[in-house]
């Protein structure tokens, strides 16, 4: 049998986007695909458009909240995720249907890697230029990077590592990647494009002093920690 796949998507306000998301992830070529959907206090359509299009698919929940960001929203839908591999995908991003099938097969052939993650295109929605926080990856010069988001995790890491730390707008992912290597998880990456970033006026990247902050703030609480466990 096939191994079922819990695909989390936090949304708030994202109506003009999710269609592309949602779409994207009904288009991949792997299956089971369980969607859960996690409306993060949506003032739009949001939430309405995505009960439609789950109502459609037959497999999967939305679940409306209050708002308290990403990473509750993200942890909200691991809580409510049933699948043993999990995946995020952010509102307004599109993957290319191959995404989750190559990164389970990777999976499937490396028992020790927990995560494997994949690389990204950008793509430019109303706005002209590069933002000043779209920097080339140090590795593969990719605009961006790699999201720590775009992985598929095996749903034990969550276990180990814990869930996406609510305190860190803006960093929690990166956050949560460094506790994951402090803990001895497997993370490999992927070397073929598997998604395409959509940059927009709206990008919660857009706060750089929010970033920087969370950034430095969760470098600073590994080097404690790793000097507390030395």
């Amino acid at each position: 049998m096939a191994t079922l796949v819990s695909v989390i998507v936090p949304v708030h306000n994202g109506e003009r986007f999710l269609p592309d998301a949602l779409d994207a992830i009904s288009g991949q070529t792997h299956r089971p695909i369980e969607l859960v959907v996690v409306d993060d206090g949506s003032t739009d359509g949001s939430g309405a458009l995505a009960e439609e299009f789950v109502a459609r698919a037959g497999r999967g929940v939305v679940h409306r909240r209050s708002q308290g960001g990403v990473a509750a929203a993200r942890n909200q839908g691991v809580a409510l995720a049933s699948g043993p591999m999990i995946a995020f995908c952010d509102q307004d991003d599109v993957w290319h249907p191959e995404k989750l099938a190559r990164q389970l097969r990777y999976l499937d052939a490396h028992a020790d890697v927990g995560v494997v993650r994949v690389r990204q295109e950008p793509f430019f929605d109303g706005v002209d230029v590069a933002p000043p926080w779209l920097l080339p990856d140090h590795v593969h010069g990719d605009l961006g990077g790699v999201l720590p988001c775009s992985g598929l995790f095996r749903r034990e890491v969550f276990e180990l590592v814990g869930v996406f730390d609510e305190t860190m707008p803006g960093a929690d992912d990166t956050d949560w990647l460094l506790r994951a290597r402090h803990r001895g998880v497997g993370i490999a990456l992927l070397p073929e494009i598997l998604m395409q970033r959509r940059i927009h006026s709206g990008n919660l990247t857009n706060d750089a002093a929010l970033l920087r902050e969370g950034f430095f703030r969760a470098i600073r609480e590994r080097v404690q920690e790793h000097r507390e466990t030395a």
